[in-house]
């Protein structure tokens, strides 16, 4: 069985692109699902589009000069080990992140677990998640070349 996991949330921006995914995958025959946030769009847009989804908590972090929020830094740990026994049980090739801060949880894990990422930046701008995750990433899908030389850039 192929299965590929797409971790993504937070907003359509990052959701949006997932299903279409999701849905090309599925017609190419394999086992997809979506991981992000337990309550969040990506949970309601997932059951729309007919799509497995496992969700997690994602703490969100501030980018303010009030600093981190414990509580939300505990969210983040939790939805971390929830990403990660979902991961083991599900075996998946490759998990794909699509960005927001609701990816965050299944790409580190999959990452602290060995399994293969790739991550689809959409915008012209890597945002906070991405970056956390870019450098044991396998790869970068973009159409902005400034992006995908990022990753270039890491690896020498």
């Amino acid at each position: 069985m192929k299965r590929v996991v797409l971790a993504t949330g937070g907003t359509g921006g990052h959701i949006y692109p997932a299903v279409a995914t999701a849905r090309e995958l599925t017609r190419r025959g394999y086992v997809v699902s979506l991981l992000g946030q337990s309550g969040g769009m990506e949970e309601r847009v997932a059951a729309e589009a007919g799509l497995e989804f496992y969700g997690v908590l994602a703490g969100k972090f501030a980018r303010s000069a009030s600093g981190l929020d414990p509580r939300q830094a505990l969210k983040a740990l939790r939805g971390l080990a929830q990403a990660r026994r979902y991961l083991r049980g599900v075996r998946p090739g490759v998990v794909v992140g699509y960005g927001g801060f609701a990816s965050l949880p299944g790409v580190l894990a999959a990452q602290s677990l060995g399994l293969p990422t790739v991550l689809h930046e959409q915008n012209a701008r890597l945002g906070l998640t991405q970056r956390l995750a870019l450098r044991r990433s396998r790869a970068i899908g973009t159409a902005y070349p400034q992006v995908a030389g990022l990753k270039a850039q890491l690896a020498t």
